[in-house]
This record gives structure tokens, sequence and C-alpha cells, in this order.
């Protein structure tokens, strides 16, 4: 039988059956097929719940010949099941209109690629279930207009909605007289110098949009987040923040703000404070993203300015920042943290974290090291075998800890010391306290070919101590890591063996 696709995985009961019935006798089939009749009408349900339509290839191969290509469900058993579809995301939705609407009307979820104006029938006919939209725009040219008010008054209709993700959105993008894009970063305008005169006209008719309906949009889209619990903006979708910064977002717990390069990192935390019972927040700081309005080059995080906002007064409750991929300095990371005293989860994949954070999370003074229960650092730019040591000594909670790799001589020098050595003014013994860890993932190398077996044993006499790992990953995900011959072996001469403490290991992923 052929891999079933998401898009026509709810067709395939008659062959799936076809399939079973090649293993069975014709007695036992016809008893499976009155059984299957019994839980048949539940099975329909849970197979049409998520709907993924095809991709843009698959479009235009069915605009060429003018048939229907094998992604496409049938009309006429779409058109009875549709309704049954909760989740749906689909690319060029303009294509996909005459099986949507009106029979997918039940929606909760709705996810689309290459947003225009056809999105907004279907939106109109959900707005009483929808509680999860994911929107993205991609611009184009030719480039047809996008009454951005109206789509953002539907959705302001759906009373329900929770989670909102928006994707090149351009909440306060400009129309110009033929109806293409001006941004609202007004990049020519920026690049020559030549004044802009807005003239008056109705929204997405070939005019350009007045101030006032900018700001009409403006507010109506804050209004908007004011019913929402979840939050992600990525790219260029507002530059204003709150017009009134008395405001709060009671409902909201988790806020991305990623590489919103036209709105300022001054502008970003202001967003952030007013979002008072926050739990987890994702900044991803793009110094390099240009563009106006915030995020060039230039742009430095004020650290005064962070002093004005506090963080620790504003959203007390914040307990999860990811600021992977973000350009942020050390000292800026460090002085964001310093805000944060609630932290357990802290993730900084490919990031600048450096010895500042580093004391930040485990020095005398650390207000998070022993609540830390995830810290993720893989490929942080300048991260050294010496900081992960201090974080395995320091950090007694945590439950996850991921980096891309340590020096097998870090941990070796350590646990010697350790055994008669007193304790150093940094706090830290060479034994790992963080004894609790479920998740470990990290590639040891330096371990020369024709090193004692003694350097082995140290190590695995070290992981043998994490009786609770669930997850053990030496070797990482990072490619950086892979092919290395100076690693560890899998061997019992040279301490495998230890690991036996390990009884709650579910998966051991070892690569060279």
């Amino acid at each position: 039988m052929s891999q079933p696709t998401s898009s026509h995985a709810a067709l395939l009961v008659p062959e799936i059956l076809a399939t079973i019935a090649q293993h069975l006798s014709r007695k036992d089939f016809l008893s499976a097929v009155l059984v299957l009749k019994s839980w048949h009408a539940n099975l329909i349900p849970l197979l049409w719940h998520t709907l993924e339509l095809p991709q843009r290839w698959r479009l235009m191969m069915m605009a060429d010949h003018d048939s229907s290509p094998s992604g496409f469900p049938d009309p006429s058993i779409f058109k009875t099941y549709a309704h049954l579809v909760r989740s749906l995301s689909c690319n060029y939705i303009q294509y996909h209109l005459h099986y949507l609407v009106p029979y997918c009307c039940h929606l909760t979820e709705l996810g689309v690629v290459d947003l225009s104006m056809d999105a907004l029938p279907l939106m109109r006919i959900n707005t009483g279930t929808l509680t999860s939209i994911k929107f993205k725009r991609k611009h184009e040219l030719p480039k047809t207009p996008f009454k951005m008010h109206e789509f953002l008054q539907v959705m302001n209709e759906c009373l329900f909605l929770d989670h909102l993700r928006l994707v090149d959105f351009e909440i306060e993008e400009r129309e110009d007289p033929l109806g293409s894009s001006i941004s609202s970063r007004d990049r020519y305008r920026r690049r020559t110098g030549i004044s802009h005169t807005t003239p008056t006209g109705g929204e997405g008719e070939g005019s350009a949009r007045t101030e006032e309906e900018i700001l009409a949009s403006i507010t109506l889209f804050y209004e908007i987040i004011l019913r929402l619990s979840t939050l992600e903006l990525c790219k260029n979708v507002i530059r204003t923040p709150p017009l009134d910064r008395s405001q709060v977002f009671y409902r909201l717990r988790k806020l991305s703000l990623l590489e919103c390069t036209t709105m300022s990192y001054r502008d970003q935390l202001q967003l952030v404070s007013q979002c008072q019972y926050l739990t987890h927040l994702k900044l991803q700081f793009d110094r390099g993203g240009g563009g106006g309005g915030g995020g060039g080059d230039s742009e430095q995080l004020d650290l005064e300015e962070l002093a004005t906002i506090e963080l620790n007064v504003t959203c007390p409750h914040i307990t999860h920042l990811d600021l992977s991929e973000s350009t942020l300095k050390d000292q800026e990371i460090a002085a964001l943290l310093e805000y944060l005293p609630r932290l357990t989860s802290f993730r900084a994949q490919r990031t600048n974290v450096g010895e500042k954070t580093i004391q930040m999370l485990t020095g005398l003074q650390s207000k998070v090291k022993d609540q830390l229960w995830e810290l993720d650092l893989v490929d942080a730019r300048e991260m050294k075998s010496e900081w992960i040591q201090q974080l395995l000594c320091s950090c007694s909670g945590l439950r996850q800890f991921r980096a891309t790799k340590m020096n097998a001589q870090e941990i070796v020098n350590a646990a010697l010391s350790s055994s008669s050595s007193s304790s150093s003014s940094s706090s830290t013994s060479g034994s790992w306290v963080c004894l609790q860890l479920l998740e470990l993932q990290v590639s040891i190398i330096g371990i020369e070919p024709h090193s004692p077996p003694q350097v082995q044993f140290i190590i695995y006499d070290q992981l043998s101590k994490l009786t609770q790992l669930q997850n053990l990953i030496l070797g990482g995900t990072s490619m950086s890591t892979w092919f290395r011959k100076e690693t560890l072996e899998l061997s019992l001469q040279n301490g495998f063996d230890r690991l036996d403490t390990l009884k709650e290991l579910r998966m051991f992923n070892f690569r060279l």
C-alpha cells in the first residue's frame, strides 16, 4: 500500500481493509468487517480532524493541465466530510476556496501561507469556532490590494480566539495609487529622503491608507490581543507599541517577538512590560536586520531603559525565556537575566552567551542557579568547556541540559581535583550536582587515541551518578560534533559498563 498523505488519508479506509484482507481468512475478515462497522464512525472524524492541502507545485500542475492533482480530495467526498475538519493549513488559498467554502465551517485552527483577501470568506464562516490563527504574507509582485482593517475586524469577531501567529503581516502597511505595497518601514523614503504626502481614499481600493485608518488598525490589533493567551509576531508585523501605556494584557501568557526589525528594542520591551501575567517569553533581537524604526546595525539594548522598565516588577511571573538566535551581546543577555528572578527555563541556542551570563547563572549571588530545570546552550558561539563544567557543578535543579561539545579533560581535571582540594572561590566543586537530570545532550571530545583507560573511566563514572537520566545524547545534534575520533569508546574496558546504574534510561544516542 502506498504511503498516505494527510491530505487524503481519510479516503483510504477501503484500501486499509483490502490490505487487512490479504492476511486473514474469509471468515476472519468478515468478522473483522463487522467489528469495523462499530468503530468506523469514530475513525472518520479522527482522520479528517487535520487537513493539509497541497503545496504550490501541485497547484501549478492543476492549473496547467486542468485536472485535479492526486493531493486533492474528491469533491463529493469532501463536501460530505469537510465539516469534520478542525485544523486546516494550506498554501495559495484561492485555489482551495471551492473545496473550503462553505463546507469547512467548524474550524478551530487555521493556518494560511501566502495570505490574501481570499481567506476572508473562510474566516467569516468560522468566527464562532476559531481558537488559533496562523497567517503569513509573502509580498510578491504583482500584488493585489489587501484590506488590512477588514481582516482585523473579522479576526476581532472570533470571540474564542486564543492563539495568534502573524508573519510579515504589516499592520501599518500603506497602499500606493497603483495598489502595490509601501512598507510601514518606508524603505524608499528613508533611502532617498523624499517626503511623502498620504492621499485620501478607501483602503484597498488603489489608494493610500490615511493616518487615521492606520491608527484604527493599530488600536484594533491591540484590542484583539486582550483576549489572547499566546501571541507570536515574526518579522514585519507592527512598529508601534500600545498607544495606551497603562493598558495591561491580562490573559497573555506566552509572547514571541521574532526578528521584529520594524519595532525598536525599547518598544518591544515596553510591549513585554504590559503583559503582567506573562510566563513564557521568546525574543529574537536581530541587530543585523536593518530596517526603519529599530533592530538596525547600530542599535544596542539600552541597559538604563531596561532598568527603568523593571521586568522583575512589571512581569514577575516569567519562568521561561528563549533568546535563541538573538544577536544580543553577552553583557546584554546577563543584564536581561538579572530582571527575571523566577526563571526555570533558559534557551539560548546560537547566541553570544559568555562569561557574564554564566556568572549570572552560577555565581554566589545568582537567583536562579538552584531553580533552573532546563538549560539549552546548543551552538552558543563563545561557549567554553569550563563554563559547561561550571553549570553542571552549580545548577542543582537541572532536569534538561543541552550543549554542543565539552572537552573530556575538563571533566577529568575537575574530578581529580575535587577528591582532594577544598572548595574554590567560585563555589563549585568538580562533581556534578545536577543529579536529577532527565536529559543530557553534549558531545564529549578531546580524548586522545592512546590515552589511558582511566580517562574514560572517570567520565563514565561521572555519568553513572545521573541515575534519573531518561535521555542521554552523547554527540549532540550539531553537525560540528559529528565524525570525531577523539571521543568516548563504547567498550567495557573503558568503563562503558558503569552506565548500568541508569535504570530509567529510555533513549541512548551516540554519534561519532
